[in-house]
């Protein structure tokens, strides 16, 4: 019997400590990149496809004011 897989659910108060941002950011970006994420009762749920979307959009604005130094090599 296969299992099914569980999806792991944060919420925004997680996603503001991941991203060391504050929580009317995260709701900023859920307009921002037109998340689709879901509200049980009074708390957002995100997934890592959300989290992978917050990434990227970051990584953007970061490049945008910093440039190539994001894209050098530290190894």
């Amino acid at each position: 019997m296969q299992r099914l897989q569980q999806k792991k659910i944060y919420t925004a108060t997680e996603i503001a400590k991941m991203f060391d941002i504050h929580l009317i950011t995260v709701k900023r970006y859920i307009k921002k990149l037109n998340l689709d994420v879901k509200k049980a009762g009074n708390e957002w749920q995100f997934t890592q496809k959300h989290i992978d979307a917050i990434k990227s959009y970051r990584l953007e604005l970061f490049k945008k004011y910093f440039g190539d130094v994001l894209e050098m090599n530290y190894t």
